[in-house]
């Protein structure tokens, strides 16, 4: 039993291999008539129990995402839409610390760059606050909770 959870808990072990391939899944994308849908993996890996709500994009996942947007976006008329659990951006106006710190993409800038100019909609999950709006050709949706909805 202890060369087992040796190997599933060691830097080589059964949960560094399960990671991997998790990670290598992303972005998970699909092409369904004139709409492509891409699924990010917006979740940090946790390192402890307080870094695991932070939200980011892998560096091997931005690679294969830069790609396929090159490749999505040389279609006419094919509508990008792409998913996250974590918030791209946060209006200034439903800004509070709490929100910038455990709901937004901490490398959210750069995505954001890139996805202004290559995508139609970011639709994300942490739906706490309800927001829209508009950056270049990117509509950014985040639909309220059903706490906030009931409140309202």
């Amino acid at each position: 039993a202890s060369a087992l959870t040796a190997f599933v808990a060691g830097k080589d072990g059964l949960k560094k291999v399960v990671d991997d391939l998790w990670e290598s899944c992303f972005p998970l994308h699909c092409v369904i008539g004139l709409q492509a849908f891409i699924i990010l993996d917006t979740n940090r890996p946790a390192m402890s129990f307080i870094t695991a709500a932070f939200g980011e994009v892998a560096t091997p996942a931005w690679r294969r995402l830069d790609t396929l947007l090159l490749r999505l976006t040389s279609r006419p008329r094919l509508q990008v839409v792409v998913l996250g659990h974590h918030h791209l951006y946060t209006p200034l106006e439903k800004r509070t610390l709490w929100l910038v710190k455990w709901l937004e993409i901490v490398s959210r800038r750069n995505l954001l760059q890139l996805l202004s100019s290559e995508a139609d909609f970011y639709l994300h999950g942490h739906r706490h606050v309800a927001f829209k709006f508009k950056v270049e050709r990117l509509n950014i949706v985040s639909a309220p909770s059903l706490r906030a909805r009931a409140s309202a």
